[in-house]
């Protein structure tokens, strides 16, 4: 009986663990989107500031760049480490050289394979 109770405690510890898991850092639409209304440089230099509504749009624009790299980087024949580090890479700064890279052999093996098969 004592070893049931465990094996249920065991599997309850790791449904929550999934559970928690599954929380991600997706980006809704519905998630409110904060800027900072002021800045230093609009202090100083307000002409080269960016109004709130562009730079909110801006970086609702930059995240669905970063969803659809990362929707292509799911997709690649790529070695799960490989992906996993592009992701980390990716998150950290979204137009990276590393990133940009792996994109830019993606366009020359899409190209290679337009050539063969007009031929």
């Amino acid at each position: 009986m004592t070893n049931f109770k465990g094996q249920i405690t065991l599997l309850f510890l790791i449904l929550i663990t999934a559970v928690q898991a599954q929380d991600s850092i997706a980006y809704n639409s519905d998630e409110e989107i904060s800027v900072k209304k002021h800045t230093v440089m609009e202090k100083f230099e307000s002409d080269y500031v960016l109004p709130v509504a562009e730079r909110k749009r801006m970086k609702i624009e930059r995240r669905e760049v970063i969803a659809h790299r990362k929707s292509i980087l799911d997709t690649l024949n790529i070695s799960d480490r490989r992906r996993e580090r592009l992701f980390r890479e990716l998150n950290k700064n979204p137009f990276s050289e590393k990133v940009n890279k792996q994109f830019a052999e993606i366009e020359f093996e899409d190209e290679d394979q337009d050539m063969v098969n007009n031929k």
